[in-house]
């Protein structure tokens, strides 16, 4: 659910959006994992990409200045929306690794984007929270 008017769509349309952060935390049968942060451990190829959201709901997943590998395309579609508060967001995302749908909360400022995803598997919880820098 959007409007081209809405504040939180214009927000998120207004920028180019990379990852700055994406720390997994995992808890087994209620004992925490240490963190395990995926982008320090991210190819410098992978930490140039850059996502484009539009205000028809369509985004833009682009390999940045470097790829990773050369005959990936440089550019993918997919897609999003909100919740009906905007408090959440779901991406279909062909670059997401694991899995081609993500969805969470969403924190959005002029200058970041931070969704938390959760999963749950019997006892085993993991929560990834990424940060996006706009640009």
């Amino acid at each position: 659910m959007t409007t081209k008017g809405d504040v939180k769509t214009q927000l998120l349309t207004a920028k180019n959006w990379r990852v700055s952060s994406d720390v997994v935390e995992t808890t087994r049968n209620g004992v925490a994992d240490a963190p395990y942060d995926k982008y320090a451990n991210l190819a410098p190829c992978g930490k140039d990409d850059f996502i484009r959201f539009r205000d028809d709901m369509s985004m833009l997943v682009d390999e940045g200045p470097t790829k990773c590998a050369p005959n990936d395309p440089q550019t993918q579609g997919g897609k999003w929306s909100w919740n009906s508060g905007q408090t959440e967001i779901t991406m279909t995302d062909p670059t997401f690794a694991g899995r081609d749908k993500y969805s969470g909360p969403v924190d959005l400022t002029t200058d970041t984007i931070t969704i938390v995803l959760t999963d749950t598997k019997g006892t085993t919880v993991t929560k990834e929270t990424i940060v996006y820098k706009g640009f």
